[in-house]
């Protein structure tokens, strides 16, 4: 019984060879669409929690009074260039 079982991981000619060898791929494929699946439902908590950081990190209004915007260029009016 164990040589026939092991023959058919072993035996091209064997359809239990082919079986076997199908439902390891489903497996492999299975793990990996979990493995999506459960990353793409983390992602929006992830990003909630990195927008929430970046609004923390950015400049307030009253930035200018305290100094905060040392070194940045702001403009008040940007101008297009202009094709000449």
């Amino acid at each position: 019984m164990l040589q026939y079982l092991s023959n058919a991981f072993n035996d091209p000619s064997n359809p239990w060879y082919y079986v076997i060898g199908l439902l390891f791929l489903l497996a492999i494929f299975g793990a990996l669409a979990v493995y999506v699946i459960f990353s793409g439902k983390k992602k929006p908590d992830e990003q909630k929690k990195d927008e929430q950081s970046e609004n923390t990190d950015t400049v307030q209004p009253n930035a200018e009074q305290s100094g905060e915007l040392e070194g940045t260029d702001t403009v008040s009016d940007p101008q297009e260039p202009s094709d000449k």
